[in-house]
């Protein structure tokens, strides 16, 4: 299915832009491709233009007009340089461009639906009494949807009734933003039209506060003046006495004093594009409007807000209805309010409740009106396919329902599923995951490639390499920060910690060879970052990529290490193994250490630390587990097929080992202690290195990147074995059978293969 949209999408109002964005998300994330139709009629292209509006001024004898205009036609065309950017990377738009209805009657359009709506596409004063908004150039009335379509008027004119009432009979679903729109679709054609809710609605907070990330224009918290008319501040300011005080006032006014340039406390924000506009919202504590869209915006933020209404009952009808449903009239201006109704806290719990009833009478209007049966579109939100899944945990933080849970399947991989009775269609789940949206993640910097080791000569002995992440960790906790990376859980599993102290760090140093549990990590992540906090997050490159997927940014208070990955190993196998050795040593095992050096870098050392004081020390390839993982035996099934062990890398630093350490090296002959190979990937990578390195760290640099060929991560895709699929079949019913006999017959082979090849 195919759905044309038809709608005020090219304009400079935020509300437009933002209603068209989220009309279009909302249906991808029903699974409906869908395209913005490229159509804007001569009326309102002169709207926003320079000429067309200095010429209406000079018709007016408005010289003030003509001479605002002139100075302002400057930042008007970068302010358009940011809508059009907006347009281009945001929304899918329609390869063909219209301006004449003609070229819409003429053209053949390849939809299966025609979608009008929302903003006041019915309002002829605003489309030019253009027919088209009412799908007059689809023949067939089965294609025709109207989703939140508005008049943003009190009444049609008499004269206009007629052609009204007859194309609004053609259109096979109609529903509407406003009861009083509602109300003149019944008068017209006497049918009562679906009131539903505005595009904006049908997103979530949290999807919005994705798109404004890094966009905000102020650094802290501000009193947003969003009107018309600063007239409208000015009576509320000398009815409630309400004064901003020390607070900084940020103006989106079209018409901006001249004083407010040279006043320290207010901000004009005149070139401002969506994304901004956005961050203004999300960081303002009070919002001050005449805009709907206004309204709206501080509402989905959770905002203190005050509408202003203009008088025009038609114009009015949406904010009034809208505040109406959700029972925040009294946000309204009036000549009795005080400072204490202004100041008085709204309770978003209640107004959530009604909001996510009203989302789901939306999609439900939407879903019918499409004839979407089942499929994608019975749950909005999309996980990804279970052999692309990396198992990032992105979906399960961003659901705000908590209706993701992660459980264990046969191969003993977590997985995601979602719990039907708390699930609100949101489809937050969806947008944070990294296999479905992809974050465009770019390290423009050229990669530098270095050998390095800890001066610290008890922490390089503690660590599996070269000891660079605790080096690395120290510079961020000693600014305060918080650093997060895998830890072993107790002697069978692992998953992501924080650590705010340098003596809580050795539990997140050394290798681990089982894919982690990250939990809430992500969560957290979010919450110190908003406390301006740095933070160093180290994991696998597909847990790096589910982190930016989750915030949505690429924070400039955000560092990401990944490592080497040569695929992530079962967490249900990794315990079986463990399991297998409580019965061979018939001890409880405390702890497992994957890699050890007291026999020297290079032989990999495991050790069981066991109940009764004994430590055994075995070769890890010589174990079960280390021998399946060493051949990718119980890898997940995204492993095979990995998108993240490349060149391009998502973490601003990679770290491994550097198994090539060329011979004139200087770290060449002390190598038993370990050597870390460090791949710079980005400014901010090679910013915190350079910082710690100034204290703790020994290194030289190489530009022959061909000694990346030494280590085995780096040489692609792991390769799925012939016989993973009888594995698992026999493990899910004896796990340890499976073990000893898969593992054991390859190394059995191998020495075969190894022997048969030194036969002259």
């Amino acid at each position: 299915m195919k759905v044309g949209i038809l709608t005020f999408h090219n304009t400079l109002n935020f509300g437009a832009a933002l209603q068209s964005y989220a009309l279009q998300d909302a249906l991808e994330r029903m699974g409906v491709r869908s395209e913005i139709i490229d159509y804007c009629n001569e009326r309102r292209k002169k709207r926003y233009s320079v000429p067309s509006l200095l010429l209406a001024s000079f018709k007016k004898g408005d010289i003030v007009g003509v001479a605002r205009i002139l100075i302002g036609a400057g930042l008007i065309h970068v302010r358009r340089g940011q809508f059009e950017k907006f347009y281009k990377q945001r929304m899918k738009i329609s390869a063909g461009s219209y301006s004449r209805p003609a070229q819409l009657k003429e053209e053949v359009l390849a939809y299966d639906y025609y979608l009008v709506g929302s903003d006041q596409v019915w309002n002829y004063k605003n489309n030019g009494n253009d027919s088209s908004y009412l799908l007059d150039f689809v023949e067939h009335a089965r294609h025709k949807v109207s989703y939140a379509s508005s008049f943003g008027l009190d009444s049609i004119p008499e004269e206009m009734k007629d052609c009204y009432s007859r194309l609004l009979k053609g259109i096979h679903a109609i529903s509407v933003r406003e009861e009083r729109g509602a109300q003149i679709v019944e008068s017209l054609i006497g049918r009562t039209p679906r009131v539903v809710l505005d595009p904006v609605f049908l997103l979530e907070e949290q999807s919005w506060a994705a798109l404004a990330a890094g966009k905000t224009g102020c650094a802290g918290p501000h009193v947003l003046l969003y009107v018309s008319h600063e007239e409208y501040y000015n009576a509320f300011v000398r009815v409630t006495g309400y004064d901003p005080k020390n607070r900084l006032m940020v103006k989106l006014t079209p018409r901006p004093r001249l004083g407010d340039f040279f006043r320290k406390r207010v901000k004009l924000p005149l070139t401002s594009g969506p994304e901004k506009f956005l961050g203004l919202m999300r960081m303002a504590d009070m919002v001050l409007t005449t805009s709907f869209h206004g309204v709206a915006f501080a509402i989905i933020f959770k905002k203190k807000f005050v509408a202003f209404l203009s008088g025009d009952v038609g114009r009015d009808s949406r904010i009034v209805g809208l505040l109406d449903k959700l029972g925040l009239k009294r946000r309204i201006f009036h000549e009795q309010m005080t400072l204490a109704d202004v100041e008085e806290p709204i309770g978003y719990a209640a107004v959530n409740d009604e909001l996510r009833s009203l989302r789901l009478d939306s999609f439900d209007f939407l879903k019918k009106a499409l004839s979407i049966q089942g499929g994608t579109a019975e749950k909005i939100q999309m996980l990804a396919p279970r052999e692309q899944c990396t198992g990032c945990m992105a979906c399960f933080n961003a659901c705000p329902h908590r209706a993701i849970e992660f459980r264990f399947d046969e191969e003993g991989f977590e997985r995601p599923h979602v719990r039907e009775d708390r699930c609100q269609n949101c489809g937050l789940c969806g947008r944070a995951c990294p296999v479905l949206h992809p974050f465009p993640k770019e390290n423009s910097a050229r990669m530098k490639l270095l050998a390095g080791v800890n001066t610290d000569e008890q922490i390089l002995l503690q660590s599996s390499s070269g000891g660079l992440f605790t080096a690395l960790a120290q510079r961020i906790l000693r600014e305060g920060g918080v650093v997060f990376g895998a830890a072993v859980v107790g002697p069978a599993a692992v998953a992501h910690q924080s650590v705010k102290k340098e003596e809580k760090l050795h539990k997140l140093r050394q290798s681990k060879y089982v894919q982690g549990r990250i939990g809430r990590s992500l969560i957290e992540v979010q919450q110190a970052l908003e406390e301006g906090r740095k933070v160093l997050f180290s994991g696998l490159p597909c847990q790096i990529a589910g982190l930016y997927s989750f915030l949505g940014k690429d924070h400039e208070l955000l560092y990401t290490m990944d490592v080497l990955c040569k695929g992530g190993a079962s967490p249900g196998v990794f315990a079986a193994f463990i399991r297998s050795m409580e019965h061979r040593f018939s001890c409880e095992v405390l702890s497992f250490t994957f890699r050890d050096k007291r026999f020297g870098w290079e032989n990999t050392t495991s050790v069981l630390a066991l109940q009764d004081g004994r430590q055994i020390r075995l070769p890890l390839t010589q174990t079960t587990f280390g021998s399946g993982f060493s051949t990718g035996l119980f890898f997940r099934p995204s492993c095979y097929s990995c998108r993240y062990r490349i060149h391009h890398r998502f973490g601003d630093i990679t770290l491994g080992d550097f198994w090539s350490i060329p011979a004139h090296s200087q770290f060449f002959k002390q190598r038993a202690k370990g050597v870390s190979l460090i791949m710079l990937n980005s400014p901010k990578g090679k910013e915190l290195f350079a910082s710690a390195a100034n204290s703790s760290v020994a290194y030289e640099h190489y530009d022959d990147v061909t000694l990346l060929a030494g280590n085995r991560a780096m040489d692609g895709k792991s390769r799925r074995k012939w016989n993973r699929a009888l594995f698992f079949a026999v493990f899910k019913f004896h796990p340890r059978v499976a073990l000893k006999v898969f593992t054991w017959s390859h190394r059995a082979l191998v020495w075969v293969r190894n022997h048969v090849r030194a036969c002259p």
